[in-house]
């Protein structure tokens, strides 16, 4: 199993299910992604403490290349709102593709949570 922890209660709660359920056969990915230094705290702290196998993965320079790469030109023409929006489920996205990399790789499965 693998499950990416954000540093809130919902990824904990179920990295720690998956560590109990498969002991030897669970992965939990810290995906920081221009993340605040909170999220990232509790993160590494709840692996700290359950003894999680784990691996942390920066995203910020892959997310900040894609978006330069992608983004429209700034002129004038896009809406700002729908623009933040686009960039914000980005890092979403780019979080997604890397748990199932990594499930591929281990043939794992993906647990994942919802707010």
């Amino acid at each position: 199993m693998i499950v990416g922890v954000s540093g809130g209660v919902d990824s904990a709660v179920v990295a720690v299910l998956c560590q109990q359920s498969f002991p030897d056969d669970h992965l939990v990915l810290l995906l920081p992604c221009e993340s605040d230094q909170a999220s990232t705290n509790r993160s590494q702290a709840l692996v700290s403490h359950f003894r999680l196998n784990a691996l942390t993965i920066n995203l910020t320079p892959s997310y900040r290349q894609l978006l330069t790469s992608i983004a429209p030109n700034r002129d004038g023409n896009s809406d700002p709102v729908c623009s933040q929006i686009a960039a914000a489920n980005l890092k979403a996205r780019l979080r997604m593709c890397t748990l199932y990399y990594h499930a591929n790789r281990l043939s794992y499965l993906v647990v994942g949570t919802d707010n």
